[in-house]
């Protein structure tokens, strides 16, 4: 008899039991990613791009593109912001800031590509591609923290302010008039349900709206209006089902919809009611863990240093595990296959950049050097460090209730990996180191440039690539309920693909007892 598990790619679950679980779902695990064509594998690394440290940390980020090509990073640092080119050096700096941490926009148009910068506390700046500056407003001057732009009408939105009068408070959403970002008439502004006890917490765009949070609602604007004395009137559309933006910076918007981070999970929307997609996962919002988890929950007294990013069809929300002061875990949720899986990355700011031909994720370190790093397929360690990825499996009774002996296991795969077998919800009480390496499918694996052949060697049909290679396990073991584990354990990444069980016997239990 055997039985086999392929299609390593359902992520993480801590919401069903685990012996309700197969074995090709994550119960606990970390530094892993699941492929759409069903393996699981250490996760990419990352290697530093800032060429010197920062002189303070970085907490916020944004790419600034212009239709002339310039291509910079503009971080926030605390009280000082910085400009990065493309080779991670510092080409502006501006010490003028007096609080942190900044939310960015790029406006279009008669200002020349400017990206505009708030912290809800100083006069909103500007950067053109050479120089920070602050503009001359005109009639009112802006001040908020969130900003954004209307798709609909090219408005400049500020929201979030510290004031106590309409128009100028934490309910406050300005807007200047269309096509013209500097000019901020008196009464262009929402107060958005004043008096619930709430702020705003993040102003984000989607799909020609623009859609406003606060901690147990959100509204949306899609339209401008006009009264009869030819005054703009903002209208919108209030979702309140008790759910909204729990913490600032902890918003990502993705084609398929905006994804925020509420008390209780992340949820997405596209200008209507939210939907969870973290069910499985809920533990690590509201707590209460399986005890076959072990790779972080939630600090709640750090909510506020939550964070969120959208990626290449992925969410990526950093957050400070339990008894963490700093981000020290990255959710990251795969759209297309609806799966989970977790990092140990220190994440204090997130931000997608295209630094040459494609977007990489750019990572400033919560805690540490004061660096930023870049996330990318082309790294397999972090910054030199060999990354431990590890995977333990939902537990099968591959069919049968009756107790089975499994005198050895095929494992197909690539790199090093330790493996091991648990046992009646037991971790595993043995482990086998498998050197799997890689089968050079289409060249020699001579020269790692033939991609497809550069003609020189006629064995070079196709040039370099690899295959899963089997290896056997050879350590029996018994049980009734069995789950796979996986973990790294040197410098080689590993990835699986399948598992076969080959069982020697089972013992069927009588109908009246026994054996």
């Amino acid at each position: 008899m055997t039985w086999t598990t392929q299609g390593f790619n359902k992520g993480l679950n801590l919401d069903d039991q685990i012996d309700q679980l197969d074995t090709a779902t994550m119960i606990d695990g970390i530094d892993v990613v699941f492929t759409n064509r069903g393996t699981v594998k250490t996760r990419d690394g990352f290697d530093e791009f800032t060429s010197s440290e920062g002189t303070n940390r970085y907490d916020s980020m944004a790419a600034y593109y212009t239709t002339a090509g310039t291509n910079q990073l503009v971080c926030g640092a605390g009280n000082r912001l910085d400009v990065l080119n493309t080779s991670g050096g510092v080409v502006a700096s501006s010490t003028s800031p007096t609080a942190s941490p900044h939310y960015f926009t790029r406006f279009g148009g008669p200002n020349n590509e400017v990206m505009y910068i708030a912290n809800g506390t100083d006069t909103v700046r500007q950067w053109n591609g050479s120089a920070f500056s602050t503009p001359s407003w005109v009639t009112t001057t802006i001040d908020g923290k969130f900003l954004a732009v209307t798709p609909w009408d090219n408005r400049l939105v500020c929201a979030g302010f510290n004031g106590t009068t309409a128009g100028d408070n934490p309910n406050s959403v300005r807007f200047s008039n269309a096509g013209d970002p500097l000019t901020f008439k008196a009464n262009n502004y929402v107060d958005l349900t004043p008096g619930d006890g709430e702020i705003i917490t993040g102003v984000v765009v989607w799909n020609q709206r623009l859609i406003v949070f606060k901690q147990t609602k959100f509204f949306v604007f899609s339209t401008t209006n006009t009264d009869s004395a030819g005054e703009p009137i903002f209208s919108y559309n209030p979702v309140a089902n008790n759910r909204g933006l729990y913490a600032p910076g902890a918003v990502a918007v993705n084609d398929d919809g905006v994804y925020f981070v509420d008390r209780e999970g992340v949820y997405r929307t596209t200008g209507g009611s939210a939907v969870c997609v973290s069910d499985n996962i809920a533990p690590i919002f509201i707590g209460s863990p399986p005890e076959s988890y072990g790779s972080g929950i939630l600090e709640t007294t750090q909510f506020s240093k939550v964070k969120a990013s959208s990626f290449n069809s992925q969410i990526w929300v950093a957050f400070p595990a339990e008894g963490s002061t700093f981000n020290d875990r990255v959710l990251v949720f795969d759209i297309v296959q609806n799966s989970w899986t977790i990092y140990a990355i220190d994440a204090g700011a997130l931000c997608p950049w295209r630094i040459s031909g494609r977007d990489e994720m750019m990572i400033a370190f919560s805690t540490g050097t004061k660096d930023i790093v870049r996330h990318s397929p082309a790294y397999t360690t972090d910054d030199g460090t060999t990354i431990i990825g590890r995977f333990r499996s939902g537990f099968t009774d591959a069919g049968s209730p009756d107790r089975k002996t499994v005198r050895e296991f095929k494992v197909w795969g690539q790199g090093d990996l330790r493996y091991g077998v648990g046992v009646d919800y037991q971790s595993s009480s043995w482990v086998d180191d498998l050197s799997l390496g890689a089968t050079d499918l289409w060249g020699d694996g001579s020269d790692p440039s033939d991609v497809w052949g550069d003609g020189t060697d006629p064995s070079d049909l196709w040039g370099v690539g690899g295959a899963p290679r089997p290896a056997m396990s050879r350590i029996a073991t018994q049980g009734t309920l069995f789950s796979f584990e996986f973990s790294g354990y040197s410098a080689a990444p590993f990835s699986v693909n399948r598992v076969t069980a080959y069982v020697r016997e089972v013992e069927y239990q009588s109908a009246i007892g026994g054996s």
